[in-house]
């Protein structure tokens, strides 16, 4: 019978091990009501979805007060956000902002005074029943994050055009402590898609990818975690970059791939003390398409995909 009962809670630890968190989420407006107000609207006020799925932002029309908050807020209509299965150890809940939206229908930069077409504040309880949010970043776990992605519509271009954007310029950043930083997080721009995928949770800023050169790189901090940043630019030509972290010395292997597992390049084969570190891809000699990069050291892995197009 004893074994019985450990055999049961076994597999039951097992099971739960394997299930799917849930994210619960509330998705609001702060926006600017008055000249020294202001205030928020919600437009999601409970819904949730399960990490390896998405939630897609729907229409919502702004009530006749705050109209001028609907340029901003169509040109995100249709977006999806969603969460790599694996990334959390258990279920969360999000308080999503779309943050600064001034009387103009502009969004306020808190960093400098550059054109934004996104700012997106984003706090976590973790554990999900928490009564405040936690007040550092909420990492994933290695390997996993999350995705945003904005349609290229005609009402997203039609709001970066209001601004002064163009599409071929755009870039995502986090904003923290009066500045951009583009570590751990990536942008990448297809014919008919703008997303970003990003490590951890905080604010998200989009904008010109000037914000991506403003960025805070923090090269003087030593990592605590191994990580394989998303290259950019992505998709590129012919060159792209690579940041990686190592929070330990020892033999790193940096390898890129093609879509039928065949080895194309050999970045780094060496032994590397701890630190951030960065290497530039050159496909000048190959084909567009789809590649993947792998990093391995002190038998840990992490693979990543990107595009070349020529």
């Amino acid at each position: 019978m004893k074994k019985i009962l450990i055999l049961l809670f076994s597999l039951a630890i097992f099971s739960q091990s394997f299930a799917q968190h849930n994210i619960e989420f509330k998705f609001k407006i702060r926006f600017q009501a008055s000249q020294y107000v202001w205030t928020s609207i919600t437009v999601i006020d409970s819904s949730s979805f399960t990490e390896g799925s998405y939630y897609t932002i729907p229409e919502f029309t702004m009530p006749e007060a705050q109209a001028y908050l609907q340029h901003a807020y169509n040109a995100i209509v249709g977006a999806t956000f969603g969460i790599d299965e694996g990334a959390i150890n258990n279920d969360i809940r999000l308080d999503i902002t779309l943050n600064g939206i001034t009387l103009d229908g502009h969004y306020r930069n808190p960093v400098n005074d550059q054109a934004l077409f996104l700012v997106l504040d984003v706090d976590v309880y973790d554990p999900v029943d928490l009564e405040d949010p936690i007040t550092e970043h909420f990492w994933f776990n290695t390997g996993h994050a999350m995705t945003f992605t904005i349609p290229l519509h005609e009402d997203f271009i039609s709001f970066i055009t209001s601004i002064e954007l163009t599409r071929a310029t755009l870039a995502f950043a986090y904003i923290a402590n009066d500045l951009f930083s583009s570590n751990n997080i990536t942008t990448t721009i297809t014919a008919s898609e703008l997303s970003f995928t990003a490590e951890h949770l905080s604010t998200f800023g989009g904008g010109g990818n000037e914000i991506v050169s403003v960025e805070n790189n923090n090269d003087n901090e030593i990592p605590t975690k191994f990580t394989l940043n998303q290259n950019y630019p992505n998709p590129f030509n012919p060159t792209t970059k690579i940041k990686y972290s190592l929070a330990k010395t020892g033999f790193v292997s940096i390898n890129v791939y093609n879509v039928l597992g065949s080895k194309v390049a050999t970045l780094v084969s060496e032994n590397m003390e701890v630190g951030n570190h960065e290497v530039e891809f050159s496909a000048v000699n190959l084909p567009s398409g789809i590649y993947f990069y792998t990093l391995v050291s002190n038998n840990l892995s992490i693979t990543k995909k990107m595009m070349l197009i020529k």
